[in-house]
């Protein structure tokens, strides 16, 4: 297949967007560090202090809105610090409505990284749960019945 370039790689922009993946591209990548940064837009001119990322596999951070960061969070915890290191997965989301217009976005995934994390857990209490909610827990992880992992993840919590 031909290589087809965005338009917005034309530009050199300082964050990371939709045109940092080639078309219907996930990615996963490692955070190598968390911080803030000061992001002019239309809306702020002046700029506003944003979250971000940076990914060992960037040299451009990533603005982090608030459901990429409980997207994280919920992965790994709610100390930014302790997300460095962490896998996480890349996607563009189309069509997000956003400052008045709607455009593409760069969003976190719960990929491979969520499932792992899932067993994690519970490895972790699976001596202090009972057989079928082991069980239980064990055919949503294998049957990759997604949606139920939220579900699986708040009860695994209550039991750390």
């Amino acid at each position: 297949m031909e290589s087809r370039t965005h338009w917005k790689k034309l530009f050199n922009y300082e964050y990371l967007g939709a045109h940092s993946l080639e078309e219907n591209e996930e990615r996963e990548v490692t955070i190598k560090s968390t911080g803030k940064a000061l992001v002019k837009s239309a809306k702020a001119p002046n700029g506003d202090e944003c979250p971000t990322v940076i990914f060992n596999e960037f040299d451009k951070p990533m603005v982090l809105n608030a459901t990429n960061c409980k997207l994280i969070a919920e992965m790994y915890g709610n100390i930014v610090e302790d997300w460095v290191g962490k896998k996480v997965t890349i996607y563009v989301q189309e069509d997000v409505k956003a400052f008045g217009t709607t455009t593409d976005a760069l969003r976190i995934k719960k990929g491979v990284q969520w499932i792992e994390m899932l067993k994690n857990n519970l490895k972790n209490v699976s001596e202090s749960i009972s057989k079928d909610e082991l069980e239980y827990a064990n055919r949503i992880i294998n049957n990759k019945e997604k949606s139920s992992y939220n579900k699986l993840h708040k009860f695994l919590k209550s039991k750390i």
